[in-house]
């Protein structure tokens, strides 16, 4: 909206210093060019504002459903019918119209064939002679006429404006000859006769008379009231007045300047429509006798459609009392009738399903207003089976699925937190600072799939200059694998005071897990004693992984693999003493041990490819001379490079101990 109030600023500008610069002696040649350019840009201005007005005028009006179904149903429904009314309407006000017109003209033409017949039959009587009177032949036929209630005149005329001899009733009016334009030849139709009242109508038929005779029949049938009454009663149109109509102003020499004369009951001077019927109008062809030039005649009508169906549908054949004029009215009202009937249960149907869909969409809104503000227990009001009712269930169903989901969520929090909150409590489990113990170096790392998992390692120290390094697995992860990995943390902490040798501190732990684990669970554990004085290290394996030892001075790495069996299955407490073995090795400095669960070695890759011990083996040797800290970042880091974007599947645990170079013995 900014650059039409600059546009109506500018041209209010322009318009100003136009109007300065028009005060001046001599005005600029361009100021109405500049003029010319202002007024467009006020009319654009205006014109851009009026539409952008419009525009939202419409969309506030149409925010609402109820606006927009009503809109719909007036354009769809009442528009079309009143079109289809007002159409129907229209062509049979136009019908009538046409038809009553068509009536008249008829009855005027019948007037004027009927004068034409008697005209033809007098000429052919006088004719054929045989003694007959003329006079009495004449009168005769008018007498005929004048019974039928027309005011008739036959007489005997002479041609080139010549009174022929009185021969039968005086003419209608004073120029009752044959006119010289006329000659010897017939005539027949409605002629203007100028007379002392003005302009007169006649329907006048001329037949010239044969076998030596001199002259013609002249039959006139006066335009008077009683004719024109007639003329009503058969067409149902009253005739209020006539006008000549002239189409071409040339032809004004053949003009008739003085005002017709038609009988007529009073003057048309009312609406269109009035109680007496409708106002229209009838052309009618006529010549005037003088001088035979032919024009238009517009008969002014008032048309009764009440009297032209009686008129014409009373013609109809009647069967007793009943005419077929009163079926055909009869049929007609009963097809409106149901027309009406139709268009009032459409209306009733509309009506009903705009309160159905608006119903519907309001409970709609208001619900999803109730879901926006947090309330999802507001349930619809479902009020038909249909497809609204089939919406309104769903959104029903939509809140209580989302209620469920905002429960779920919060219950996912919850364990969310308390596994958090485990997980802390694990990794506190786990030993947080590095053991100083003269002469070896230790570092260890533990990475569970889960928030908490069943791998355990520890660090004991048992003398001043020996160390106890135990790692363990429980079987399956998550919590209850973390609840026995914290069980297993208090045997130990307690067995290795008692137990010096790790064969019988992991036969004592086994006896004593394997009455109280779950049944299915077991453990798995390898627990090194390292002794700096005496440079050895003595181990024992209950089903663990085998512990890998890298000679510092060079060589391949040596895994070491005593027999055991897993830890914790119940009535296997003897079998477990049989066979578990404790291997004791010498250490050199510079010596690299590592200790590691499954997680390490059975890490897999996109194709399910595993770590391997092979590897692990030669990651340690390629790196045997850093300290622990550094090889136990680049082992953990070469298993990651290995699974690349795969998934940790179990839970991941690296010790690593390595004897000081140049420490005493």
């Amino acid at each position: 909206m900014r650059w039409p109030l600059l546009a109506l600023l500018g041209a209010a500008v322009m318009h100003l210093l136009i109007r300065v610069a028009g005060t001046a002696e001599r005005a600029p040649a361009a100021a109405g060019l500049f003029e010319l350019i202002a007024n467009l840009a006020i009319a654009a201005a205006i014109g851009y504002i009026a539409f952008i007005v419009l525009v939202g005028s419409l969309r506030r009006l149409l925010w609402s459903v109820r606006r927009k179904l009503i809109l719909s149903y007036i354009f769809t429904g009442v528009v079309p019918l009143v079109l289809i009314a007002s159409l129907f309407l229209l062509a049979g006000t136009l019908t009538l119209l046409a038809f009553s017109s068509y009536m008249v003209t008829l009855r005027i033409d019948n007037l004027v064939r009927e004068a034409s017949n008697v005209g033809a039959a007098a000429a052919g009587e006088l004719d054929a002679g045989g003694g007959a009177d003329p006079a009495a032949v004449l009168t005769r036929h008018r007498r005929a006429l004048t019974a039928r209630g027309l005011t008739a005149s036959v007489e005997l005329v002479a041609a080139a404006r010549q009174r022929a001899p009185a021969a039968g009733a005086a003419p209608l009016n004073a120029v009752g000859v044959v006119p010289g334009w006329l000659a010897e030849r017939s005539f027949a139709g409605l002629a203007a006769v100028r007379g002392d009242a003005g302009v007169q109508f006649v329907i006048r038929a001329v037949q010239p008379v044969a076998a030596g005779r001199s002259g013609s029949v002249m039959v006139d049938l006066l335009m008077d009231p009683a004719a024109v009454a007639r003329i009503e009663r058969v067409t149902g149109a009253t005739v209020r007045g006539a006008t000549i109509v002239t189409f071409n102003d040339d032809d004004a020499d053949r003009r008739i300047d003085a005002e017709p004369v038609f009988p007529v009951a009073e003057p048309d001077r009312g609406a269109f429509v009035s109680a007496d019927g409708l106002a229209w109008f009838t052309v009618l062809q006529h010549t005037d006798w003088e001088s035979g030039n032919r024009q238009f005649l517009a008969l002014n009508v008032r048309v009764s459609p009440a009297a032209l169906y009686r008129n014409v549908f009373g013609a109809q054949a009647r069967i007793g009392d009943f005419s077929l004029g009163y079926a055909y009215l009869a049929v007609f009202v009963v097809v409106a009738l149901l027309f009406l009937i139709i268009e009032a249960g459409a209306l009733v149907m509309g009506i009903a399903l705009a309160s159905s869909i608006i119903g519907a969409v309001h409970e709609l809104f208001t619900g999803t207003a109730r879901v926006q503000q947090g309330d999802f227990t507001h349930r619809i009001r479902v009020r038909s089976r249909d497809q609204l009712g089939e919406l309104g269930q769903s959104f029903n169903s939509m809140t209580a699925s989302v209620r469920d989901l905002l429960r779920q969520v919060g219950e996912k929090k919850r364990l969310e937190e308390e596994l958090r909150i485990a997980h802390e409590v694990q990794m506190s489990l786990l030993p947080r600072d590095s053991v100083t113990v003269p002469g070896i170096d230790v570092t260890g790392a533990c990475i569970p799939a889960r928030e908490v998992g069943g791998d355990y390692y520890d660090f004991i120290r048992l003398g001043e200059r020996q160390l106890g390094v135990l790692v363990a697995d429980v079987s399956g992860k998550g919590t209850p694998a973390a609840f026995y990995m914290a069980e297993l943390k208090g045997l130990v902490l307690s067995l290795s005071r008692i137990h010096q040798s790790p064969r019988q501190m992991l036969i004592e732990v086994n006896r004593l897990v394997a009455d109280n684990i779950e049944s299915g669970r077991f453990i798995t554990m390898m627990y090194a004693v390292i002794d700096a004085d005496s440079k050895t290290l003595t181990c024992a394996r209950a089903g663990h992984t085998p512990l890998i030892h890298v000679p510092g001075g060079g060589g391949a790495a040596r895994v070491v693999t005593p027999d055991g069996l897993i830890a914790g299955l119940p009535g296997f407490e003897q079998r477990f003493e049989a066979i578990i073995e404790e291997e004791t090795r010498e250490i050199e400095a510079g010596d690299l041990v590592a200790l590691f669960t499954d997680g390490i070695t059975e890490a897999m890759d996109a194709n399910e490819d595993q770590f391997g011990e092979q590897r692990l083996a030669r990651v340690l040797e390629e790196h045997r001379a850093a300290d622990v800290a550094a090889v136990r970042q680049e082992v953990l880091g070469d298993v990651s490079r290995f699974v690349g974007a795969a998934q940790q599947h179990d839970d991941m645990t690296l010790v690593l101990l390595k004897v000081r170079e140049g420490e005493r013995g």
